[in-house]
């Protein structure tokens, strides 16, 4: 937990931010051990077919070197079935990845593709993963490099077939017990029944939405992670956020610090 925002007061410096300006919050993760999670009652996914996950996220300090930084971990409660991470790794080009990892060992089959230009850490990126359903690849992700161009990954290895089945669980900024870091700030999560084509998620790069249903209806897993204190985020679709390790306030606790926009797009939030 960042010090000075445990009870959900926005950070000084933001200036006068209006009712009709603030459409959602961002959860600032120090990168050692916090986290949000929440369990739903049955699957949210479920069967093998076509899906679309998006996250948008900021790193505060920039890139430091860290291996790993872990913004959505979605599960079964056991295993992990899907982990969006990216890799912020420091030899040759920048990667950016996306993993399945079990949690009980640690293991990791992983696609790593090398994206060329991602200097702006500290932009609001967007990365968005898509997969066919079919089974037999591990599907095509697209990242806002420098939080102004919209490019397809290249260059991956690694095959993990069915890789969003039956899963109940998210989890944001921690995958199993000992992977956080780094420091981060995430808002706008959301994931679809459906591969997006490459228009559709350039259509909405490019379109400045606030909120992602006036793209597209009907998202399966979708947080604007509100209400901006206490320590549950209330879903739009899916189950609840619980703040930590428990109903109380600890050190797992993320910060709530307050994002005044009207819309997230192409060049960050505005």
């Amino acid at each position: 937990m960042l010090g000075g925002q445990a009870l959900g007061l926005p950070k000084m410096g933001l200036g006068l931010v209006r009712a009709s300006d603030l459409f959602g919050w961002t959860i600032e993760c120090d990168g050692v051990d916090d986290y949000v999670s929440g369990t739903a009652a049955s699957a949210f996914f479920t069967g093998n077919q076509a899906r679309t996950v998006g996250v948008w996220f900021t790193f505060p300090d920039g890139k430091d070197g860290a291996t790993y930084s872990i913004p959505i971990n979605l599960t079964d409660g056991t295993n992990a079935a899907f982990a969006l991470e990216f890799y912020t790794i420091v030899d040759t080009p920048p990667a950016c990845g996306v993993a399945a990892v079990l949690n009980t060992s640690d293991a990791i089959a992983a696609k790593r593709p090398n994206i060329a230009g991602l200097n702006a850490w500290t932009a609001w990126n967007l990365i968005v993963f898509e997969y066919d359903g079919l089974g037999s690849a591990f599907g095509n992700f697209w990242f806002s490099a420098n939080g102004n161009t919209l490019q397809a990954a290249t260059a991956a290895n690694g095959t993990i077939p069915n890789p969003l089945l039956d899963c109940t669980t998210v989890e944001m900024s921690r995958i199993g017990a000992n992977r956080y870091g780094p420091h981060k700030c995430l808002t706008q999560v959301w994931a679809y029944n459906g591969a997006w084509t490459s228009a559709e998620i350039a259509a909405y790069y490019n379109g400045g939405y606030a909120d992602v249903r006036s793209f597209k209806a009907a998202p399966i897993l979708y947080y604007r992670l509100l209400p901006g204190y206490g320590q549950t985020s209330t879903a739009e679709a899916g189950p609840d956020l619980q703040l930590g390790s428990s109903a109380n306030v600890d050190t797992n606790d993320p910060t709530w610090t307050a994002v005044p926009y009207r819309r997230i797009g192409a060049g960050g939030v505005s």
